[in-house]
Parts: C-alpha cells; sequence; structure tokens
C-alpha cells in the first residue's frame, strides 16, 4: 500500500504532458486573463501550476507563447492609449449631488449636477512616452568601440583620505 502511495506523489506519469495537464482545454481562461494584464505568476496560479512549470511548458510549445502573447497585446494597447491619453490631458465629466439644507433644518433640497473638469498634461507622461518612441529623447547610447586599436588604461596611485585632503587644501 505505501508503493501505490508513493506513486502518486511527486510529478505526473511521463505519458502525460505538462500542457495537457495545465494548459489543455483552458486556452479561451488563458486569453481572457492575459487581455486584462495577466503575467506569467497570475498564469500560474490560474492554472493551478508553478512558475518553473509554465516556463518548461512555454519552452516546449510555441503555440502556448504566441497565445500569450496575441491575447497581451489587448492589455498592452490599452496602458498605450491610456499613457498617451494622461500625457496628453483630457476632460472628464462628473456627477455631483449637493443636498442644501433650509435655514430652519425642516427641508432638503437635493440637487445633482453634472461637473466638467480638466485633468492636466503630466509631464512624466510625456517624457516616457517619447523616450520610449522618439529616437531624439531615448536615454540609448550607442557606443562603437575599435577592436583593432589598443586600449590604454592609466590607473593613478591610491591616497589615503588624509592625502587627500592635504592636497586639496593647498
Amino acid at each position: 500500500m505505501e508503493e501505490q502511495e508513493k506513486k502518486r506523489m511527486g510529478r505526473p506519469p511521463e505519458n502525460i504532458s505538462l500542457y495537457d495537464k495545465y494548459v489543455a482545454g483552458k486556452e479561451e481562461e488563458i486569453e481572457q486573463a492575459c487581455e486584462k494584464g495577466a503575467d506569467l505568476k497570475g498564469l500560474a496560479n490560474l492554472l493551478g501550476c508553478g512558475l518553473t512549470t509554465l516556463k518548461r511548458i512555454k519552452k516546449a510549445h510555441p503555440e502556448f507563447v504566441e497565445l500569450i502573447k496575441v491575447s497581451s497585446e489587448v492589455a498592452d494597447d490599452e496602458v498605450v492609449s491610456a499613457l498617451y491619453k494622461r500625457a496628453l490631458g483630457y476632460d472628464v465629466e462628473e456627477t455631483v449631488t449637493e443636498v442644501k439644507v433650509s435655514p430652519s433644518g425642516a427641508a432638503q433640497t437635493t440637487y445633482v449636477k453634472k461637473v466638467k473638469k480638466h485633468v492636466p498634461p503630466d509631464t512624466t507622461a510625456m517624457i516616457f512616452w517619447l523616450k520610449n518612441r522618439t529616437k531624439e529623447w531615448s536615454d540609448r547610447q550607442d557606443v562603437n568601440i575599435d577592436t583593432t586599436q589598443p586600449i590604454n588604461i592609466t590607473i593613478a596611485p591610491y591616497k589615503k583620505k588624509e592625502e587627500q585632503q592635504n592636497t586639496e587644501n593647498e
């Protein structure tokens, strides 16, 4: 009986793939989760497996990788749109309820009105957008090193902190 219990524990038998155990038949759930912004950790929780197992499945099944990629593009597009909107600023309409009480305190009048508010452009969102979408604003620096030329490195002698302060004071 102990042998039967040992057989049940651990990894599934070799004839059942990890894909079949965790992913097969759940493609629609995976797609919906990715469209809502789920990352690999969230997908692993959804499927009831560990992150390492999910990475193994991705490595062995390119169709699974494609499903995640295509589904995640929906969420990515929404974020791009929201960032763009935030960078430029936008108007929003809010419903405000006001209750006015008469001086005697007996009568109450409720007013519901719509108020337009302007959310100003966000400089950080602008910078983020420009750095990621245009070459002129990019922080990336292309450095070309000519490996045919020797590189000379000069190392200055070590000075103790006291010696550095004396040199600076003179």
